[in-house]
């Protein structure tokens, strides 16, 4: 039998010697492999840990819940440029915006004017309304004068006059025509004043005025003038039995001015054809006006 080497026992003895002693002092030795280490963090409880950082879902604890923005209310400042500033029609106002708030409404728009009820003629026509009414010019001053609007319903033995007085329908048809009813020479029937608007019976001095008389279901051309302006005055005074026309001469050259054509005048029954060559007014001026309204291309009757 082999007994144990003296040195390697001695070894051994000391060895254990030295262990048994440290472990009674609590102590350690001083180096271990990390190998035979434990990663149990109890094993040491004089080891420190780290401090952990605040949650990120935490509150800071200067913000309390009421401090919380909330999506549904708005803030003072957006109340006050949603105040002064409203939203246009085209957009949208944001989710944001309080339910209670309402942009301002448009301002009232004012009532329009009541408009003056179109006169009713003799004969059942409602002429439309008459233009401003006459200014005074030169010395003639306007005195008692009753405004009436053209007729508007076609009349055909007026028309046959017209295309008479131009020479045929093809011209005629190229005229627009207005009218007003009223008696000339107090006889109880009513002549017809008509004025001829278009290119072939205008020019820069006025256009044409037809003076008709009835004979039975027709007209008779008493006069026909040229160069006449709207409206037609019919003077409450009379020469030769036959309203005097009052007419106002402007345009062309002419010095504004108002003419007075009498009946009988001119050297042949009817009246002057020219109203540039007839008197001028220099007093106060009483009677109808007639084919007061605004004369246009697409005014008046169109002949058939």
């Amino acid at each position: 039998m082999k007994t144990a080497h003296p040195i390697k026992l001695i070894a051994a003895v000391t060895t254990l010697a030295l262990t048994v002693s440290l472990s009674s002092c609590g102590g350690k030795p001083e180096a271990q492999s990390p190998s035979n280490s434990s990663p149990n963090p109890q094993a040491n409880s004089s080891v420190t840990r780290p401090t952990e950082s605040p949650r990120a879902s935490a509150i800071a604890p200067d913000k309390t819940e009421t401090d919380k923005p909330n999506s549904s209310s708005t803030s003072p400042d957006k109340t006050q440029s949603w105040t002064s500033n409203p939203v246009p029609d085209s957009e949208e106002p944001s989710s944001g915006s309080p339910s209670s708030v309402e942009p301002p409404s448009e301002a009232p728009q004012s009532a329009p004017a009541p408009q003056e009820e179109p006169r009713q003629q003799a004969n059942g026509e409602v002429p439309v309304r008459p233009i401003d009414s006459l200014p005074p010019q030169a010395g003639a001053r306007m005195g008692n004068i009753q405004y009436l609007s053209s007729e508007t319903t076609p009349n055909a033995a007026i028309e046959q006059a017209i295309i008479q007085d131009v020479g045929d329908r093809t011209t005629a048809q190229q005229v627009r025509y207005y009218y007003d009813r009223i008696d000339l020479n107090g006889d109880g029937n009513s002549e017809a004043l008509v004025y001829l608007n278009g290119s072939y019976t205008c020019g820069s001095g006025g256009c044409t005025l037809l003076v008709l008389e009835p004979q039975g279901q027709n007209f008779q051309i008493v006069s026909s003038m040229t160069l006449v302006n709207s409206p037609v005055i019919v003077s409450s005074e009379r020469t030769d039995g036959w309203n005097d026309l009052i007419i106002k001469v402007e345009g062309g050259g002419a010095q504004p001015h108002y003419a007075r054509l009498q009946y009988g005048t001119s050297g042949t029954s009817g009246y002057p054809g020219n109203p540039s060559t007839a008197p001028e007014v220099n007093s106060t001026i009483n009677g109808t006006a007639v084919i007061t309204d605004e004369i246009t291309p697409s005014g008046g009757i169109a002949i058939q």
